[in-house]
């Protein structure tokens, strides 16, 4: 079994709109925002992974973290199986 812990940061710009519109112009469709809006982020990740080795090309993983960056924190949790060379 490992531990793998993991600090982060993202910086970034977010943007948004409102109002979906779909345009249909001959051989060119596309979607835009009628407005749009920008925000920025910075977000502080921490996060654990487990992972578990069960043959020589299967693992098994679990990540749990939280985004410490909102009000109030974002926790999330993961679970996967890993099928290869490992």
């Amino acid at each position: 079994m490992k531990l793998i812990p993991s600090l982060g940061m993202e910086f970034g710009e977010l943007r948004t709109g409102s109002n979906l519109l779909y345009h249909d112009q001959g051989f060119w469709h596309y979607y835009y925002w009628e407005t749009d809006s920008f925000e920025d982020l910075s977000n502080f990740h921490v996060s654990l992974l487990v992972r578990y080795k069960l043959l020589s090309f299967v693992t098994l993983r679990a990540k749990f973290g939280a985004n410490l960056g909102k009000s109030p924190a974002v926790p999330h949790a993961s679970l996967g199986i890993g099928i290869g060379r490992v």
